[in-house]
C-alpha cells in the first residue's frame, strides 16, 4: 500500500501507450504507472530501489511573523495556524528517493494524520446555483493537504515539497532555521500566512516573512537559499503580525500583499471610527448627567 515511506505513483499514464521508459519498472493499473514492487517513486517520477528516507520526526513549524502560530493539518482537511499545540501541529519529513547530496523534495507528513502530507494545490472555487443561475467559478493556487494512500489520484509529484532556506530577515532569532516550503508540482508558490486569516495560503514569489517557517527544532538538513526575487514591499520582520487574527477568509495568489495591507487599513479605521463612537458617547451621558443637551 502506498505509504509517505514509498510513493507508488508515478505521475505518468498508460491508458493510450506503454508507460515510459525512463520511468524504469513500471506496471500499468487502470490508466496510471506505477513502480513495480520493491521500487519507490522519485519526485521526477523515475522508480527507483530505494525507499523514502524519514530526515526529521516530530518537529514543528511556526511562522516567522506570527512566532506564536504553527501550522498544523486539520481534521476537516486542509492547512492552518493555531497557537495550540498537539500532533496535528507535529509533522515528519521524508526525503523522496533520487536525490544527491542537499537534497531538497520531500513529503511534509502530519504527525497526528499521517495518511496526509502538507502541499500546494489547485483547487475551484464556485458561486451561484448553477449555469442557469448565473454560476461563476475561478480556480486558486492554494495551501492545501493530500491523501497519501489514494493511489490513483496522489501521484509523487502531487504529494512533494520544496524545502529552501529564506532569506535573511531583520529581527530573525539566533540558532533558528527558517525555510520556505513551495510546490514541486507548481514551481515558485510557497505557504504563507496573510493578515486577518487562519488557513495557510499560497503566494506566487517571495511573500516576506509570512510565509517563512521556524522548524522546531532545526532539521538536520543543509537546504539550498532561495534564489527568486526578493519580497519588495510590505515584506515584514520578525514578530511583526498584528497579534489578535479574525477568522476572516483573507486573499490568495498575486494579491497577498495588497490583502494584507488592505486588511491593515480597515483594521485601524475601524479602531478610529469605534473610538470615535465611544468618545461621543461618553460625551453625551456626561452633558445628560450634567442636565445639559447633547447638542
Amino acid at each position: 500500500m502506498q505509504s509517505a515511506n514509498c510513493v507508488e505513483n508515478t505521475g505518468g499514464t498508460c491508458a493510450v501507450e506503454n508507460c515510459a521508459a525512463w520511468r524504469g519498472n513500471t506496471t500499468c493499473s487502470v490508466g496510471r504507472c506505477f513502480c513495480a514492487p520493491g521500487t519507490c517513486a522519485g519526485a521526477d517520477g523515475q522508480c527507483y530501489r530505494q525507499a523514502n528516507r524519514e530526515i526529521a520526526h516530530g518537529f514543528r513549524l511556526r511562522n516567522a511573523r506570527w512566532p506564536d502560530q504553527y501550522m498544523y493539518v486539520s481534521v476537516f482537511g486542509g492547512l492552518a495556524v493555531s497557537t495550540s499545540l498537539n500532533n496535528q501541529s507535529m509533522f515528519n519529513l521524508w526525503e523522496t528517493p533520487g536525490q544527491g547530496a542537499n537534497a531538497s523534495e520531500f513529503l511534509l507528513q502530519s504527525e497526528g494524520w499521517p495518511n496526509y502530507v502538507a502541499t500546494i494545490a489547485k483547487e475551484q472555487f464556485c458561486t451561484g446555483n448553477g449555469p442557469s443561475g448565473g454560476q461563476s467559478c475561478t480556480t486558486e493556487t492554494v495551501g492545501a493537504t493530500a491523501a497519501v494512500q489514494l493511489v490513483t489520484s496522489s501521484s509523487v509529484e502531487k504529494l512533494t515539497v520544496r524545502l529552501v532556506s529564506a532569506p535573511t530577515y531583520l529581527g530573525a532569532p539566533n540558532n533558528t532555521q527558517s525555510l520556505m516550503i513551495s510546490s514541486f508540482t507548481y514551481p515558485g508558490w510557497f505557504l504563507y500566512l496573510s493578515s486577518y486569516s487562519w488557513s495557510v495560503q499560497a503566494f506566487l514569489g517571495d511573500p516576506g516573512v509570512g510565509g517563512y517557517w521556524i522548524a522546531d527544532p532545526p532539521l538536520p538538513l543543509e537546504l539550498p537559499a532561495y534564489t527568486g526575487p526578493r519580497c519588495s514591499w510590505y515584506c515584514g520582520s520578525y514578530g511583526s503580525g498584528f497579534g489578535v487574527r479574525p477568522n476572516e477568509t483573507g486573499t490568495t495568489d498575486g494579491e497577498g500583499h495588497a490583502g494584507d495591507l488592505k486588511g491593515a487599513i480597515l483594521g485601524i479605521a475601524f479602531i478610529i471610527f469605534l473610538t470615535i463612537v465611544l468618545v461621543v458617547f461618553f460625551l453625551a451621558l456626561w452633558r445628560y448627567k450634567q442636565g445639559s443637551s447633547v447638542f
